[in-house]
């Protein structure tokens, strides 16, 4: 029977292959059951049905071994292995300690056989196991391994990955000035005939340039990459990289305090990854859903679901939201434990892109176990101990934003002292703060942070 289906399908056996692949399989011809898994995985990757991928490419590697030991089967057995792991980061979630696994696989076997094209991209996946789980240094570390590689090639795509990733590891680790210069490479080498992947390198690379460029104080040209990123990614007319593209966006607007955009990106992500079943970007979408409506519980509710999913990247970013949320329902208490918690997390992993943020939240929180200092023309004479450590946390703040480059955290920050001496009578003092850092921005007047700045300027 499967081989009078096989005959009545010349050249066009992908439309059946889950079914050849059974009766094959019956019939106990092991070359063909593999032959048509493979087919039918491929046929299931163009329709972004990742989880049929998986159970295919599985039963492949399952039946493999039972075929003569040749370079033949080895190659197989390596290009099933990438696309394995391509498809378990897409619907298990980046931080799959299965798709690490398989990514460790091929890694040995593209070594074996002499294939670096394979070799790298099995150390781009285990790249992104590293970073999604946290392990920031150690990612650094591949991605600086894989760049000098890939630059020994002759192949721009490997370049750009390798750029991709060192300057995603860079960004997190706040070393943003290196980070950008490896982003803009990405980009100059990128390329509209690279071959496709599971992860778009555009939409990432595009994305986190955006991300750097709104830390160093450029969120017009910030906002102007997630644009492109988004157009990117609607021309691709896939649902995992558009789901991922604005649940990107929805993190950009929530770091550049724009609750509507944020709102707006969000639920288009989670409609689209509820729809597909991509858990990870439901999880932060969600989070960033919390933030735009100001609702700590469904902040907590996509946290939750990201880091039971093995993720961890990032989550400094996700818990300065809740705190801040928390803050603003004046849940002190809860506030200071999310903090503690994001600066002892971000102490053990090196993700300091959101430092400097967490000590001025630190400060906040002081502040608010004694009340506003926001008091317009009240005046107070003697700071209270919580408010010292509030203006300790805030120069804390300010030293880390400027040591990092991080134009948007040294302004919140200075926003938040300026704010603290106006309360104490030193607006003179807070009034040079502000304008020597305000000075230094180029672009971007309308943005949430530069407008708070000026309604503060014009009370000093």
């Amino acid at each position: 029977m499967a081989e009078r289906l096989e005959a009545g399908h010349p050249g066009r056996t992908g439309t059946i292959a889950a079914t050849l692949a059974s009766h094959f399989a019956l019939a106990g011809d092991d070359r063909r059951t593999v032959q048509y898994h493979g087919e039918a995985a491929a046929a299931a990757k163009a329709r972004s049905a990742d989880r049929e991928v998986i159970l295919h490419l599985q039963a492949a590697l399952e039946r493999l071994p039972r075929l003569p030991d040749t370079p033949e089967r080895a190659q197989a057995e390596l290009g099933f292995l990438l696309d394995l792991g391509g498809a378990m980061l897409a619907a298990r979630g980046y931080a799959s300690v299965d798709a690490e696994a398989v990514y460790r696989r091929a890694r040995e076997l593209a070594a074996r056989l002499d294939v670096p094209q394979a070799e790298i991209m099995a150390h781009g996946g285990a790249y992104t196991f590293h970073v999604m789980r946290g392990d920031l240094r150690r990612a650094r570390d591949i991605a600086g391994e894989l760049l000098t590689t890939a630059e020994r090639m002759p192949f721009p795509l490997f370049t750009v990955i390798g750029h991709t990733t060192l300057g995603c590891a860079l960004f997190n680790l706040a070393e943003f000035a290196d980070a950008r210069v490896h982003l803009e490479r990405a980009d100059a080498a990128w390329e509209p005939g690279f071959p496709r992947l599971a992860l778009d390198l555009a939409v990432l690379h595009r994305t986190m340039l955006a991300f750097t460029l709104l830390h160093q104080g450029l969120p017009a040209a910030g906002a102007q990459w997630i644009q492109r990123s988004l157009g990117h990614a609607e021309a691709l007319e896939d649902p995992f990289n558009l789901s991922y593209a604005h649940e990107l966006a929805a993190q950009y607007h929530a770091t550049a305090g724009d609750r509507d955009a944020a709102l707006r990106h969000a639920d288009v992500a989670i409609a689209l990854a509820n729809e597909h079943g991509f858990p990870v970007h439901a999880a932060v979408a969600t989070a960033m859903r919390g933030w735009a409506l100001r609702d700590s519980a469904t902040i907590r509710e996509g946290i939750e679901a990201y880091e039971r999913l093995g993720q961890h990247v990032a989550t400094s970013f996700f818990r300065a939201l809740l705190a801040e949320a928390e803050l603003e329902q004046g849940r002190v208490g809860d506030a200071l434990d999310v903090v503690r918690a994001a600066l002892a997390s971000a102490d053990e992993t090196g993700e300091h892109r959101h430092l400097a943020e967490l000590h001025r939240l630190w400060g906040e929180c002081m502040l608010r176990s004694v009340g506003s200092v926001d008091t317009g023309s009240r005046r107070r004479i003697a700071p209270e101990p919580a408010e010292e450590q509030a203006e300790a946390s805030f120069q804390r703040a300010i030293t880390v934003a400027r040591e990092q480059g991080a134009r948007l955290w040294e302004l919140r920050a200075v926003t938040s002292l300026s704010r603290l001496w106006r309360a104490h009578g030193r607006k003179a003092k807070a009034r040079t703060l502000l304008d020597d850092v305000y000075a230094a921005f180029t672009e971007g007047f309308d943005s949430p942070d530069l407008v708070r700045a000026r309604e503060l300027r014009a009370q000093l």
